[in-house]
C-alpha cells in the first residue's frame, strides 16, 4: 500500500517522535529537541525508501524499531536491554491504539482499509486515533515523570564510582 507525501509525514513524523519521546522517557532520560527531531527525521526517509522503494511492508515497522533503538544506544550510552524493553512498551502502546482505533472505525462506521484511505478526514481520524495511547504515555512521562528504569540516577552512579 503506497502512501502519499502528506500521510507518510504528517503519520509517520508524529509516530516516530511519541515512540522516541516515550522509549527515551520510560529509561528515565530525555534528549534535546533537536535530537528527536534529527532521530526523527533520519528514521522517516529511511522507512520512506524502505517501504515505497523495496516494497518491504511490514519490514518497515521491525527496521524503525532497530533504528531508533540504536539511535538511543548511541546518543545516549544506555543498555540495549533496557532500551529494547522500552521500545517495546512504546509499540504495545501503539498497537493497542491501531488496534482500538481500527475496530472502533470499523465497526461503528460500517468503514473498510480501502475508504479509510480514500478518505482522508478518516485515514487522519484512525491514526491520530490510534497515538492516543502513546500520548497519554507521553503526558505521563513530562507531567508525573513515569518511568521503568531510573538511568539517570544510574549514570551518576556510574561517574562517581569513577
Amino acid at each position: 500500500m503506497k502512501l502519499s507525501l502528506v500521510k507518510f509525514i504528517f503519520n509517520g513524523f508524529p509516530e516516530v517522535l511519541l515512540l522516541l519521546y516515550v522509549s527515551v522517557g520510560l529509561l528515565g532520560l530525555r534528549m534535546s529537541v533537536e535530537e528527536y527531531i534529527k532521530v526523527g527525521i533520519v528514521n522517516l526517509f529511511i522507512l520512506a525508501f524502505i517501504r515505497e522503494y523495496l516494497d518491504l511492508f511490514g519490514l518497515h515497522t521491525f527496521i524503525g524499531l532497530i533504528i531508533i533503538i540504536f539511535s538511543i544506544n548511541y546518543l545516549l550510552e544506555v543498555d540495549i536491554m533496557k532500551i529494547i524493553i522500552s521500545m517495546f512498551i512504546s509499540f504495545i502502546l501503539l498497537f493497542i491504539g491501531e488496534t482500538f482505533t481500527f475496530s472502533l472505525m470499523v465497526n461503528s462506521l460500517g468503514v473498510d482499509i480501502e475508504e479509510i484511505n480514500n478518505n482522508l478526514k478518516l485515514y487522519f481520524m484512525v491514526v491520530y486515533g490510534a497515538k492516543i495511547p502513546l500520548l497519554i504515555t507521553a503526558l505521563a512521562i513530562y507531567k508525573f515523570d513515569l518511568k521503568i528504569f531510573n538511568e539517570k540516577a544510574s549514570k551518576l552512579n556510574d561517574q562517581r564510582l569513577k
